[in-house]
């Protein structure tokens, strides 16, 4: 089985969501749609693979398997997902906030050139 699916559904089951609840929460009608996905019989678009990122509270990347997954909390939290705690409250704060939500969604499928590219210009601003 290709590591995107198996990943979407151990996401799924870490945060204790049912196949019906995530169907919905993506805009299927029912969670056969996610049982053919889990199952690999569904070739995903990007976009389709940024939403369940979206909806499983991780990251695109986490899902195509391309970095591992840290403890999930109950409350879907990952508290040890960063060494630096002042790093963890900077960046929940932000994946919290509506307003910045935008930067931390856009972070996570970033190049690393675009990556260097922002931190220049966070550079430029703070001067």
């Amino acid at each position: 089985m290709n590591k995107l699916y198996e990943n979407i559904k151990n996401r799924r089951i870490a945060l204790g969501m049912t196949q019906q609840e995530l169907a919905e929460k993506m805009g299927y009608t029912n969670r056969s749609s996610i049982a053919k996905i889990e199952n690999g019989a569904v070739d995903l678009s990007q976009s389709k693979i940024i939403q369940f990122a979206k909806v499983l509270e991780t990251t695109p990347s986490e899902l195509m398997g391309e970095v591992e997954y840290t403890d999930v909390r109950a409350d879907g939290h990952t508290p040890e997902y960063y060494d630096d705690a002042t790093v963890q409250r900077v960046t929940e704060a932000m994946r919290n906030n509506p307003d910045s939500r935008i930067v931390f969604d856009a972070v996570s499928t970033m190049t690393p050139e675009d990556l260097t590219i922002i931190a220049k210009l966070v550079e430029k601003m703070s001067d």
